[in-house]
């Protein structure tokens, strides 16, 4: 819901300042594809788009199948996108691979690249021990973490998972935005993109 509500902010301002918008949104199980142009009702279309990919049920699917078709969407982009463009990236990055960072470097190349990671409050501080149900609305899942080495593990993957995105973002030069479920989104993204339009 947050990365709807992000992409839905980022669209307007877009679209209210002058510039063509458009996207590719990736439901987990379809790749979408909305051409830019600079008009009310391509920009309205791309928002209803986005609308429904949240309320989309995609199957469950392994993390390399789900790495393998953000490879895909990101090929996609390099197809449509023109030197230049403002791109801007949600996910939650899970399982990017070698291939997944050698697009987002050539994205950054010939484009203004910002990558939104989307994160649970979770992620980075992990609640005391026990038996944790967790849902997307949809599905339920049981974790256990009782054991102390579960919850460190869990917290070091998240922290690597940062930190080889920042060390890209570095690398590349483009911008890494780190925005939490719990985050007033409007604000996060007023506070990292502020005097940036072109």
């Amino acid at each position: 819901v947050i990365a709807a509500q992000a992409a839905a902010l980022l669209a307007w301002n877009a679209w209210k300042a002058g510039d063509r918008v458009g996207g590719l949104i990736f439901d987990g199980a379809n790749i979408h594809e909305v051409r830019p142009l600079r008009n009310r009702s391509r920009m309205l279309h791309l928002l209803k788009m986005i609308s429904e990919a949240t309320l989309h049920r995609p199957q469950i699917r392994t993390q390399q199948a789900q790495t393998q078709q953000l490879s895909e969407a990101l090929s996609n982009l390099r197809r449509v996108v023109t030197p230049g463009s403002r791109i801007f990236l949600l996910s939650d990055f899970h399982g990017i691979d070698a291939v997944v960072r050698k697009q987002l470097a050539v994205l950054a190349r010939n484009s203004d690249l910002y990558l939104l990671m989307i994160s649970d409050p979770m992620e980075q501080q992990f609640p005391a021990a026990g038996q944790w149900r967790v849902t997307d609305s949809r599905r339920f899942l049981q974790l256990d973490f009782s054991r102390k080495k579960a919850r460190v593990d869990y917290q070091k993957q998240s922290a690597s998972r940062v930190e080889q995105l920042q060390q890209l973002a570095h690398q590349h030069r483009f911008s890494l935005i780190q925005l939490s479920t719990q985050d007033d989104v409007f604000l996060t993204l007023q506070q990292h993109l502020a005097g940036q339009h072109r």
